[in-house]
């Protein structure tokens, strides 16, 4: 015979598979949308870290290399090889800072910026798997979605 503890051990086990098997089905969601992902920034020849940096570029106004640094959580000597890159590419500049020489700030030149407003459209764009669903789905999966972001940042 089943006592409490042995009904909710179960339950807990089967919310526990559950949650793995949710967890699993979004993983897979999410590297076949990487897999789109990579094959749509190939053409721009630029690695991942490079297009995070430019991305991350473009939500903030001109900065230093160490704020930079700070906002990507790296170390600065590692900053300036990608701004090298960048630089030569044409997507982003150097200038002086005016209230100190010394310090560089990094700024998205209008190329850089177009692409990093190409890459958030591709980021954004949802899979073909998405647009198919019937919108009562995709509200109910907003709900749940939305709950669990809550729940993470809490």
């Amino acid at each position: 015979m089943a006592t409490e503890d042995t009904v909710a051990l179960e339950v807990t086990d089967k919310k526990a598979d559950l949650a793995t098997e949710v967890w699993r089905l979004l993983y897979r969601s999410v590297e076949a949308q990487q897999e789109r992902w990579r094959h749509g920034f190939d053409d721009l020849g630029l690695t991942f870290v490079q297009r995070h940096f430019l991305m991350e570029l473009a939500s903030m106004p001109p900065s230093s290399m160490s704020t930079l640094a700070r906002r990507m959580d790296v170390d600065p000597s590692w900053v300036t090889g990608v701004i090298d890159h960048l630089e030569q590419r044409g997507y982003v500049q150097r200038r002086p800072a005016r209230h100190d020489r010394r310090v560089k700030l990094v700024d998205l030149t209008p190329e850089g910026r177009q692409t990093s407003e190409a890459l958030g459209r591709l980021r954004d764009e949802p899979p073909a798997t998405l647009l198919g669903m019937p919108e009562s789905d995709l509200r109910e999966l907003l709900r749940i979605m939305c709950a669990a972001v809550d729940r993470q940042n809490t």
